[in-house]
């Protein structure tokens, strides 16, 4: 008689550094069963996912990708914690066999944990590449966990990786785990620190493991025990500050460590000239070629999307939402007449959403396809001495690049900012970089008061402008809001050249679309209803709406920046979405056509008042979509709102600054 298997539950664990290929791992072995949302208090991302295999089902954390179990950052906090803590059924860590000796230093790590591990050895095809040859075999002999081979991104060793975890759920090790040990130097001083937190140590930390983070120097762990301490505290901390320099010899040994098991693992005997990645980086992280070489490969790769993705943009914008709203308009009632106007706001609200799809998609394509073949690495690289004068690292130029068509792709793209610190600075200083909408507009204006050149160069000189701000911004907010938050030196390895694999593309970008769509969508309509609202009523007319009456207030801020009342409308009315304004101003003129407006804006406005309007609107306040997703991303509806109210005070300011210097000379 066949007895039949009982299905059980088992919690797995994926940790790994970053490029390691563990996204894709996460995403073939739990498909579309995966729910993505946060660490309960922070803003670090939190993936989980679901399979079944031989009648078992695994449910399976995907921790943030981290170099080593220590307490630096939050993503180290939360992996660390969580495997301590909630204690998984096993722990699946995937390594970079192309990169070997400097993925054992976590594997270290974790196995100084005690808990079921087992390696996930990836990318053998591309340490073959480079010339290694990897003997899983041995390396196994050597730990003494299980370690599995594999190449993730053609699904090999995907069905071996199954059949361990099947098999390895809750079962000790293969043999006694080889782990690295403290140096001789400090074993008499564990010795001593045991025994001061011999009974003390809370549950579910090993009073081994709580001894050499000690030692360590580890913040976290030592908060923890100077409340259990008390009196004797004290006396610890001079055990501790007599070996103060523990921590170079325990990152040593680990080191050491590594060069023992990997003796006889790695065999560099294949011949090579130079490896791929050799050959480029000496183009690709040289301090001159290196940055030409990265604005033409960002220029093409921007263009390309652009190219692609605009005119299907455009035509969903244009032809989609008007036929939309002409649709809606005639089942809305006559007797009713505001009703109209409102799911009219409802649908371009909306629609602005949805047209922006393609050119998030074409550059989610680009930022995927740049990553997956290793060069998005290096344009951090070159680009950390710069930003980090501003507070910022190299991982924050991509989000600010994708926000000069739009602001909204910019602060989506924040997520690959590695700290949180340092994502929500990224968010914050993301809408000081124009879109090309507000560009557009300050060449249109500038051309109908200036002759080209001059024209030309005031363009130039706001594009400097909102540099200079946007700088001088991110020192401010360096030096007193995140004064206090985490500060990590940028440590990012460089990972090694490979071919892109298109199916993981595709699966990254579409997660990430679907995603905006679900976050984005619901903000971007509340706030539609209330610029629309403020816009209609009370009288249905824009001039004489809540809208105008508040621009009506700050006519005397007009004067001082040398524009009437109408222009200060068109600026809150740009809020709605920055191609408006030119139609707003078509609309409150009453011109008939762009030669009519051109002539009435000529009238109403001196060219020191054009000026200063273009500076305003350079600067202006951010439009509602990019407001909602700034909210949604920093999940701070305080800082999103700080940021904007800035923004506001200072294009009037520096709107009012340039019309009064430039009247004593124009």
């Amino acid at each position: 008689m066949k007895i039949e298997k009982q299905t059980q539950l088992y919690n797995i664990a994926l940790v790994g550094q970053p490029n390691t290929g563990k996204s894709t791992v996460f995403n073939l072995l739990t498909g579309m069963n995966q729910h993505v949302g946060n660490w309960p208090g922070k803003t670090v991302e939190k993936k989980e996912g679901e399979f079944s295999y031989n009648g078992n089902m695994f449910r399976m954390i995907d921790l943030p990708g981290t170099y080593s179990m220590s307490a630096n950052s939050a993503e180290e906090l939360i992996a660390r914690d969580y495997l301590i803590k909630k204690r998984p059924n096993l722990i699946i860590v995937l390594v970079n066999a192309a990169t070997l000796e400097r993925n054992l230093y976590l594997v270290a790590e974790v196995l100084a944990l005690k808990l079921p591990v087992v390696i996930a050895l990836n990318m053998m095809d591309v340490a073959g590449d480079e010339g290694k040859l990897i003997r899983p075999d041995v390396l196994e002999s050597r730990l003494g966990v299980k370690v599995v081979p594999m190449v993730a991104s053609k699904k090999k060793g995907l069905n071996e990786l199954l059949k361990v975890l099947d098999s390895g759920v809750g079962k000790e090790s293969l043999r006694k785990v080889s782990a690295p040990q403290a140096g001789r130097e400090h074993q008499s001083a564990l010795c001593e620190i045991r025994r001061f937190i011999s009974g003390i140590v809370p549950e579910p930390y090993s009073e081994d493991w709580v001894a050499l983070k000690l030692l360590e120097g580890d913040k976290e762990i030592r908060g923890l025990m100077k409340s259990r301490l008390d009196s004797r505290w004290r006396k610890l901390q001079e055990v501790l500050s007599q070996h103060k320099h523990a921590m170079k010899s325990i990152v040593d040994g680990r080191y050491k460590w590594i060069n023992q098991v990997t003796k006889g693992v790695v065999d560099h005997s294949i011949e090579k000239v130079a490896s791929i990645t050799a050959r480029w980086d000496k183009w690709a992280t040289h301090p001159i070629i290196g940055f030409f070489l990265m604005i033409g490969i960002l220029i093409a790769a921007l263009a390309l999307g652009m190219a692609i993705s605009l005119p299907i943009a455009m035509g969903l914008l244009a032809n989609g939402r008007h036929a939309l709203e002409i649709w809606a308009s005639g089942l809305m009632p006559v007797s009713i007449p505001w009703l109209a106007g409102f799911v009219q706001g409802v649908i371009r609200g909306v629609g602005t959403v949805f047209a922006l799809i393609p050119f998030l998609m074409a550059m989610f394509t680009v930022f995927y396809f740049l990553e997956d073949v290793g060069y998005m690495a290096r344009i951090a690289y070159l680009m950390d001495r710069f930003l980090s004068r501003i507070g910022l690292h190299g991982k924050s130029f991509m989000p600010l690049l994708f926000s000069l068509p739009c602001n909204i792709c910019g602060v989506v793209a924040s997520r690959v900012v590695d700290t949180h610190r340092a994502r929500l600075l990224t968010i914050l200083l993301t809408p000081l970089v124009p879109c090309a909408a507000q560009i557009a507009i300050t060449a249109y204006i500038a051309g109908m008061f200036f002759r080209p050149f001059v024209a030309i160069t005031v363009v130039i000189c706001l594009a400097l402008l909102n540099v200079l701000v946007l700088g001088i911004t991110g020192l401010l907010l360096d030096r007193t809001l995140f004064r206090s938050g985490e500060r990590l030196g940028f440590i990012m390895e460089l990972p090694l050249y490979h071919r892109p694999n298109f199916r993981i593309i595709w699966n990254q970008v579409w997660s990430r679309t679907r995603e905006f769509i679900r976050k984005a969508s619901s903000i971007i309509v509340g706030f539609t209803i209330l610029i629309w609202w403020l816009a209609y009523f009370p009288t249905g007319n824009i001039d004489t709406s809540y809208l105008g009456q508040l621009s009506v207030w700050l006519t005397p801020v007009g004067n001082l920046m040398g524009l009437e009342w109408r222009m200060v409308t068109v600026l809150f009315a740009s809020v709605v979405s920055k191609e408006a304004a030119l139609a707003t101003m078509g609309v409150i003129f009453s011109a008939e056509s762009t030669a009519d407006l051109s002539e009435i804006l000529c009238t109403v406005m001196t060219p020191p008042g054009a000026v200063a309007f273009l500076v305003a609107q350079m600067i202006f306040l951010p439009c509602v979509a990019t407001m909602g997703v700034m909210c949604s991303e920093s999940k701070s509806f305080k800082l999103a709102l700080g940021m904007v109210v800035y923004m506001g005070f200072l294009s009037f300011a520096l709107a009012i600054i340039t019309y009064q210097v430039l009247r004593q000379f124009i």
